[in-house]
């Protein structure tokens, strides 16, 4: 299982956003993604979100797909930074 950690940029008031987030939320489980944590980063226009998932592929192949969608919150895609973790089992 892996962890990311997904910083970007968004175009829209943090409200807004995050209402298309939660909306897309169905979309990610049928990927097989996990939704862990969500929010804005302090003092700033930047969301951080935790997300869970067996590998990088699951992801890569979801944001590609859903790009338009994703995009369509206010996510700026190409601001978007991702830190892969591995989770221990343990």
């Amino acid at each position: 299982m892996q962890l990311f950690l997904i910083q970007f940029d968004i175009s829209v008031p943090f409200a807004a956003w995050e209402e298309g987030f939660i909306d897309h939320q169905p979309v990610r489980e049928s990927a097989g993604i996990e939704d862990v944590f969500h929010g804005q980063v302090a003092d700033s226009n930047r969301i951080m979100i935790g997300l869970k998932a067996e590998s990088q592929t699951v992801l890569d192949e979801l944001m590609e797909a859903e790009a338009a969608n994703i995009e369509a919150t206010g996510h700026v895609l190409d601001s978007t930074e991702i830190l892969v973790v591995d989770v221990s089992s343990d």
